[in-house]
């Protein structure tokens, strides 16, 4: 053979081998750095943390049935001042109490079903406490029972008068 053709013929084996090495290499980089993902974890989404809440929203709701308008207003006057008074005894500030307008309905003015109630009107009211002091709020409403014994009729368990624990910080 000619020294032309010996001398291309190792150059493009040298380049062959060449081209070999640097593909091994980068190709050893790929696999090692593809392991190291499986060392890693990336999380999306929403992380939850618990806190104590600073604020409480205590509706007190109690409702009172009569026939004569005139009493079931004075009825829901005498409960609203038992109640801000028990309130103000197990230690809440006037400035946390709101007292919210009565609501008082004529069943014999529905439309619909039977006029044979025992008491055509009945009237709630709701005293609203918004604290800061969630811890003594909690243990005023363990002691609900002594409105009961006043004869305050509390209702509950209704969706708009649920109690609320807010965090604000």
């Amino acid at each position: 053979m000619n020294t032309a053709n010996e001398r291309g013929l190792i150059i493009i084996g040298a380049g062959i081998l060449l081209g070999m090495f640097i593909l091994g290499y980068f190709f050893k980089n790929a696999v090692v750095r593809f392991k190291e993902y499986e060392r890693t974890v990336t999380v999306r989404g929403l992380a939850e943390q618990e806190h104590m809440a600073d604020v409480v929203i205590w509706p007190i709701r109690f409702t009172e049935a009569s026939n004569n308008l005139e009493e079931i207003y004075g009825l829901l006057d005498g409960n609203v001042s038992k109640v801000t008074a028990f309130l103000e005894e197990a230690g809440l500030r006037e400035d946390e109490l709101t007292v919210n307008t009565p609501v008082v309905t004529d069943r014999f003015a529905q439309r619909h079903g039977e006029n044979n109630y025992q008491f055509r009107y009945v009237a709630s009211q709701t005293v609203t406490i918004y604290s800061t002091d969630v811890e003594r709020v909690r243990e005023i409403m363990n002691n609900m029972s002594e409105l009961g014994r006043q004869g305050v009729a509390i209702t509950g368990d209704d969706y708009d008068n649920r109690t609320e624990y807010l965090f604000t910080g």
